[in-house]
């Protein structure tokens, strides 16, 4: 999973009923990027990928409320609120 600075902050998730896991959540890497990270797998195989970045998030800007959901067709929803600009993703 992940390895660098700061990680899971306001983790939100979700297991299939395959038992895949799909989580959101905060992430602050060492090189003080500032992000939204989807990961899913599971034991011992994992992928991750960054869903939203900003330049101008600091420590204090780190998305919150995070949220993931799964609809009838299987099909995975992510929301989050953006500190800086006020405003639900």
């Amino acid at each position: 999973m992940v390895t660098d600075g700061q990680s899971g902050y306001f983790p939100s998730m979700v297991l299939t009923s395959d038992n895949t896991v799909h989580m959101v959540h905060g992430r602050r890497s060492s090189g003080s990027v500032t992000e939204i990270q989807y990961v899913s797998g599971t034991a011992g195989a994992w992928t991750t990928a960054q869903l939203a970045t900003n330049a101008s998030w600091t420590a204090s800007h780190i998305p919150n409320f995070n949220g993931v959901a799964l609809d009838g067709d299987s099909k995975l929803h992510v929301c989050y609120y953006d500190r800086l600009n006020t405003d639900l993703r």
